[in-house]
């Protein structure tokens, strides 16, 4: 089973405006999303054209391919941010539970959870 997470795309480029490695970014972008040829190519014009593109990613991925799309040009970063928002308030509400039964030690490892996010 895999899950779909929101990144947003960005194109990076060289000297003139262009990308680096565009058949590179292109067979990226088709390792991280199983997308055909076609369509693969009209995403990659498409942030080309918008700068920044924001699209679902099914994982687990290979790492690799993402590496492939950032040499090429394209990076990817994690489009929502709330989902770390929404962590560290659960994480909080954990260490604050653990805290009144008694469970210090569980709360600190919550704890030093939290001040790595």
């Amino acid at each position: 089973m895999t899950d779909s997470v929101m990144f947003t795309f960005v194109m990076q480029t060289g000297a003139h405006g262009e990308f680096i490695n565009k058949v590179k970014t292109i067979k990226g972008y088709r390792g991280i999303t199983g997308a055909g040829l076609n369509t693969a190519k009209a995403f990659v014009e498409r942030v080309q054209a918008m700068g920044e593109v924001d699209a679902p990613v099914s994982f687990p991925t290979n790492t690799a391919d993402i590496v492939a799309m950032e040499e090429g040009g394209i990076t990817a970063r994690e489009a929502n941010t709330n989902a770390i928002a929404e962590l560290r308030k659960d994480l909080k509400a954990l260490a604050v539970l653990a805290i009144r039964i008694d469970k210090l030690d569980t709360a600190q490892r919550l704890i030093d959870v939290l001040e790595t996010l």
